[in-house]
């Protein structure tokens, strides 16, 4: 099946913005815009992706084993990872011994420690839609789908100040994690299938004989217009805490800006400086996982500081500049080495 590049387009752009999002000096306007459909922009492409590849899996057995190699196994590889750096900022006194176990508590009950909640949530989202599409078919999955969703919303607003307040008793917190990843897993689930739904009836993703292209990036100029407008009205958004703010502008904010940023990205010609971008698209898991826990961002930081006083003018947005470039240069390194050496880490095979 011929690859839709401009996917890993999207993802590459996306994960910049992950990173940005996590940098210093953003302003804090731009950070409530980014943060209100950076992640769910992850969720509706594998919405989409799952619709364009509809019955290139033959059985869910397929669907499982995938997901299992591409989610599960860079969440447990990295979580190990992670649990190693822990242990040493333990020893060095960078983080309690508190701050220990309750990571540890969320990488054993998939509710996941840092950045790598989104791959659970992932996971349990893909399989469960996946397995209601098959089951009821295309058009009751996506109808039950919607319910579990909005089901999910509903469950967390009681779920919420039990799980708030079992954060004291590690037990109790370990127990309830895997119920609150099931929570958050049933409200992500309306990004797969409301842009499953969009790409099956919107040719404009998926045809190659659309004719002109200045619509639809127009279109997704004003989506992004319309998401950079109504975010200012909202809080900022944390899906990793379950923190939504208005709930109808949450939504609203994250399919505007997410498929905005698709459609421009659509029609983006194969020019040569998107290159690097598309190959961290296809490569933002490796980029997801590491840039905070592996102190590559903290490093990107410590770098650009010390160049800062050399700089005359704009001195901010320089400092900002080469914190991005950086930390996406030193990511760039890591990606290779992982795909040379570990491949399996990311969830890719070995080269031959």
């Amino acid at each position: 099946m011929k690859r839709l590049k401009y996917f890993d387009t999207v993802k590459g752009i996306g994960i910049l913005l992950v990173v940005l999002g996590h940098a210093t000096f953003v302003n804090e306007r731009l950070l409530t815009f980014i943060f209100s459909f950076h992640m769910p922009l992850f969720f509706i492409v594998s919405g989409m992706l799952t619709a364009y590849k509809d019955g290139a899996e033959s059985t869910l057995r397929d669907v499982f084993y995938r997901k299992l190699k591409t989610i599960i196994i860079p969440y447990l590889c990295f979580s190990i990872c992670y649990t190693l750096i822990d242990i040493l900022s333990v020893y060095f006194g960078q983080i309690s011994l508190n701050d220990l176990k309750i990571n540890l508590v969320c990488t054993g009950s998939f509710a996941g420690s840092g950045p790598l909640w989104f791959l659970p949530t992932l996971f349990i989202c893909e399989i469960i839609f996946n397995v209601l599409l098959k089951k009821t078919g295309k058009k009751y999955g996506i109808i039950i789908s919607l319910i579990i969703s909005f089901s999910g919303f509903l469950i967390w607003h009681f779920f919420e100040p039990v799980y708030t307040a079992s954060k004291s008793d590690l037990t109790k917190f370990f127990l309830l994690s895997f119920i609150f990843v099931i929570i958050r897993s049933m409200v992500c689930l309306i990004f797969l299938a409301l842009s499953y739904t969009l790409f099956k009836i919107a040719k404009v993703f998926s045809g190659d004989d659309i004719k002109g292209y200045a619509l639809p990036v127009l279109s997704g100029v004003i989506l992004l217009i319309i998401c950079a407008v109504l975010s200012g009205l909202n809080t900022n958004i944390d899906i990793h805490n379950m923190d939504f703010g208005n709930i109808i502008l949450f939504l609203l904010n994250a399919f505007c800006g997410s498929v905005g940023l698709i459609l421009i990205c659509r029609f983006l010609p194969e020019i040569k400086p998107l290159s690097i971008v598309h190959f961290w698209g296809k490569n933002s898991l490796i980029i997801m996982a590491t840039h905070l826990n592996f102190y590559i961002l903290f490093l990107g930081n410590v770098i650009a500081y010390k160049i800062n006083p050399y700089i005359k003018h704009a001195k901010e947005y320089v400092l900002l500049f080469n914190i991005m470039l950086i930390t996406m240069a030193v990511e760039t390194l890591f990606i290779f080495l992982i795909n040379r050496y570990i491949p399996w880490m990311s969830g890719k095979s070995k080269n031959k």
